[in-house]
């Protein structure tokens, strides 16, 4: 049971982390990049278990 739980929260957090990824390399507006980046920061640290500061 815990197993594939733990399967999809894990692939959730790389999606969203690809995602953001994705915007903060290919955007043009210089705000939006800005909130990618924090926003993977933040997934990326959950992800790894480290802090996102």
């Amino acid at each position: 049971m815990w197993t594939p739980l733990i399967t999809l929260i894990g692939l959730v957090l790389l999606t969203a982390a690809g995602a953001a990824t994705a915007v903060a390399v290919t955007t043009t507006d210089q705000q939006r990049a800005l909130r990618a980046l924090t926003l993977l920061k933040i997934l990326l640290g959950a992800t790894l278990g480290t802090s996102a500061a």
